[in-house]
């Protein structure tokens, strides 16, 4: 089974359990290399969500949170 990253599709950041980071530091803490192979998916990270977006930060990170929570139960 591979494994599904998201990246954001506005400034190429990857989401990690510790929040959004740049490639390289990304891949490296998530022990991503050319043999894992993961399957990449299009987002947003909270940064970009606000300045292209236009959304209240506070309100997209709740809505973030409500979507993990769907998804682990």
């Amino acid at each position: 089974m591979k494994t599904l990253i998201s990246v954001c599709a506005w400034c190429k950041k990857v989401k990690t359990s510790g929040g959004w980071r740049k490639e390289a530091s990304a891949f490296k803490i998530l022990g991503i290399n050319k043999q894992s192979s993961p399957e990449l998916t299009h987002g947003i990270c909270p940064a970009c969500a606000v300045k292209w977006a236009k959304v209240d930060l506070k309100q997209f990170q709740a809505s973030c949170q409500q979507e993990t929570r769907k998804t682990a139960a």
